[in-house]
């Protein structure tokens, strides 16, 4: 059977193609937040949600939290997702009846605790929020690299809460230890000197791209964005790098970072030709030139909009994934029954013939059993026996021209009549061998019709499962993210419109 014929993209294959010249290449669709984004959105949250109260605070996933900020005149809200995105929303997102433990947590520490500061961690893709709470001054981290994390920090400097604990190599995220940041992983670009760029010399034979990436932790994006800025090939081998080209890729790299500490950025989510999203940028980057931009006021806000969107897309991507593997798992099943169903057909076939070549030589098969019985009789060893016959068969005569083999231990001879071969248990008389072999074959009879209804059981369940499949794909695509209904200042009061259209509070 042919499996769940739906045009849905699958997760690990969610991306696009960038055609660039006459050459094209496949490039991932971005699922999480490089350096440069957590700088841009950091930069622009400093000015949204400094001062801002905790009004409350909701899990909404095992890896995503939702804060409710609040300040005069304005409601705010701050998604969090580990691993993956940092930015306001303004979407409605679904909220589960009972908090889990963690965000029970988090709302003993944090409900209306006020926010002081919000920054990145040394240019690594680490967003800390400072909030002043009635426990003291404390930190929510968020990590956006591998699976990612959001911790709680005393003011003490310790865990309190985590979303995941685990002990690693060069730190432990567990209650109640004294919070360690990551090692650094590259040098901090805002830190970096006209000659700390020499030291990309010491990557010799490496390509400048791959060294750019680990000498600054950067990711591949942006280093082949400064490196194209700077008209530097990125396969230059590092100690091939001419001073003219250091600086090149240093000037190149100071522009992208004052575009986003000065928050002269232009966001845009990148469409592809057929008007899907494929990236959300804070810059205009050479590598997307030729593509469509659709720009947006702040970067919050095109992060907003490409998550939500391509988050959405991506359930309807993993639940399509899900039921394909079990539309599969079942097709594998048939197939195994299929094949078990033709065994027994042909066990079936093997056995009945069998037991009709018994019948229909039953006399020469007595004969040659019977001889094999008498010569042990007369004291003669089963070789001399079989000798006896070999010799005979060797003449062709028959009975003896049945005879294949003798196993001396179970007593049962092998023969083979009309190109058939099979054994015969010389305890049993030539009828009782034959009744065996039909037996069997009733016996594979049954299972047969075993088969049969199991394989048409699993037929309407892979029916069944397409049907489901069908239902709640159109279901989960028609699902569309909604944005949240922005209240009015005067709402919280009671007011009307009169009919010359004033606000009456």
């Amino acid at each position: 059977m042919d499996s769940l014929n739906l045009k849905l993209p699958i997760p690990a294959r969610i991306g696009f193609i960038i055609t660039r010249g006459q050459s094209c290449y496949w490039r991932k669709l971005k699922t999480e937040l490089s350096s440069f984004d957590v700088a841009a959105v950091v930069s622009e949250l400093k000015q949204r949600i400094i001062e801002t109260r905790i009004k409350n605070i909701y899990q909404t996933s095992r890896s995503t939290i939702l804060l409710k900020l609040h300040k005069p005149n304005e409601q705010l809200q701050l998604l969090i997702e580990a691993g993956r995105r940092f930015h306001l929303t303004g979407y409605v997102h679904e909220i589960p009846s009972k908090p889990p433990a963690f965000c029970m947590a988090l709302r003993k520490y944090l409900r209306n605790g006020r926010i002081r500061e919000v920054f990145q961690h040394d240019f690594e893709r680490i967003a800390v929020v400072k909030v002043d709470t009635k426990h003291g001054e404390m930190m929510l981290i968020a990590e956006f690299f591998g699976e990612g994390n959001i911790i709680l920090v005393g003011s003490d400097g310790r865990i309190v809460q985590a979303l995941t604990y685990r002990k690693m190599r060069d730190r432990n995220i567990v209650r109640n230890e004294v919070f360690v940041y990551p090692p650094s992983r590259g040098k901090n670009p805002f830190k970096l000197k006209l000659e700390d760029m020499e030291e990309l010399k010491n990557f010799g034979e490496t390509s400048v791209v791959k060294a750019l990436t680990r000498f600054l932790s950067i990711g591949g994006l942006y280093a082949e964005e400064i490196l194209q800025r700077a008209g530097v090939q990125k396969a230059t081998p590092c100690k091939a790098l001419t001073k003219t080209q250091i600086k090149r890729v240093f000037e190149a790299l100071s522009q992208i970072l004052s575009k986003i500490s000065r928050g002269t950025i232009e966001p845009a989510i990148i469409v592809d030709a057929e008007g899907e999203y494929v990236d959300v940028t804070p810059l205009r980057l050479v590598k997307y030139e030729g593509l469509k931009h659709v720009p947006f006021e702040s970067f919050n806000e095109a992060l907003d909009e490409f998550y939500s969107k391509t988050t959405s897309k991506q359930k309807v991507a993993v639940l399509s994934e899900k039921l394909t593997a079990e539309i599969e798992r079942q097709e594998r099943i048939l197939e195994s029954q299929r094949k078990a169903l033709e065994k027994a057909k042909q066990q079936i076939e093997r056995n009945r013939r069998i037991g009709d070549l018994i019948y229909m030589h039953m006399h020469e098969l007595q004969q040659l059993m019977d001889a094999m019985k008498r010569g042990k009789e007369h004291g003669k060893t089963w070789e001399e026996i079989v000798s006896e016959i070999q010799s005979r068969k060797r003449e062709e005569k028959k009975p003896e021209a049945f005879f294949e083999s003798f196993d001396q231990k179970q007593l049962i001879l092998n023969v083979s009549v009309e190109n058939m071969s099979f054994p015969l248990k010389l305890r049993k008389t030539v009828q009782e061998n034959a009744a065996s072999f039909y037996a069997r074959a009733k016996k594979a009879e049954k299972k047969l019709r075993g088969i049969m209804e199991s394989m048409r059981k699993t037929e309407e369940a892979i029916e069944k499962l397409r049907r489901k499949s069908a239902d709640e794909l159109r279901e989960t695509e028609k699902v569309k993210p909604l944005k949240a209904v922005k209240r009015e200042w005067y709402e919280k009061f009671r007011w009307f419109r009169s009919s010359e259209g004033f606000l009456v509070l």
